[in-house]
C-alpha cells in the first residue's frame, strides 16, 4: 500500500501506524494445530536408466499438477530427453501397465514424433508380463521412500 504521509495530522500518521502493526501482525500468527492438519502432497514420477543406473525424479506440489494423464507423462518424457538425454539414438523403453498413463496412444504417437523428427533413429516400447508387478524403477523409489 502506498500513501504520502507528510500531509496527514500528526495524530492520524500514529493512529495509522499502530492500526498497520496491529493487522500485520495478527497477519503473522500461525493458526494453532489446524496448520499442521492437512499433508503437502506431491506427483512422484521417475525415470530410470538402468545402463548407468540412475534414476531422475520429478517431484511436482499438488497445487502445480495437472494430473496423472497422459498428457502430464509425456511432457515430462519430453523434459526428461530434451534436458537429461545423452544424445541416444536408438533407445528401449519399459513402462508399467497403467493404461491411462503409458500403454495408450498419445504416448505411442509421441514415440512415434520422435522417431519421425530425426530426434531417434528407433525406439523399442515395451510392458511388463500381466502379474509381474515389480522392475528396475521400483528399487529407486524404495530408496526414495526410505530417504523420507
Amino acid at each position: 500500500m502506498q500513501f504520502n504521509s507528510k500531509f496527514w495530522p500528526e495524530q492520524e500518521i500514529e493512529n495509522k501506524i499502530k492500526e498497520w502493526n496491529y493487522h500485520f501482525e495478527w497477519a503473522q500468527c500461525e493458526r494453532g494445530s489446524i496448520y499442521f492438519k492437512s499433508l503437502y502432497r506431491i506427483l512422484v514420477f521417475g525415470i530410470c536408466e538402468d545402463a548407468i543406473p540412475a534414476q531422475k525424479t520429478y517431484l511436482i506440489k499438488e497445487s502445480e499438477s495437472t494430473g496423472k494423464g497422459a498428457n502430464t507423462v509425456i511432457s515430462l518424457v519430453h523434459h526428461y530427453f530434451t534436458h537429461h538425454g545423452l544424445g541416444e539414438k536408438s533407445i528401449i523403453i519399459h513402462a508399467d501397465n497403467c493404461t491411462g498413463q503409458n500403454k495408450n496412444n498419445a504416448m505411442i504417437k509421441y514415440l512415434m514424433w520422435r522417431v519421425a523428427n530425426g530426434l531417434h533413429n528407433s525406439i523399442t516400447y515395451s510392458f511388463m508380463v500381466s502379474e509381474h508387478t515389480k522392475f528396475s524403477p521400483d528399487s529407486f523409489f524404495g530408496l526414495f521412500k526410505l530417504k523420507l
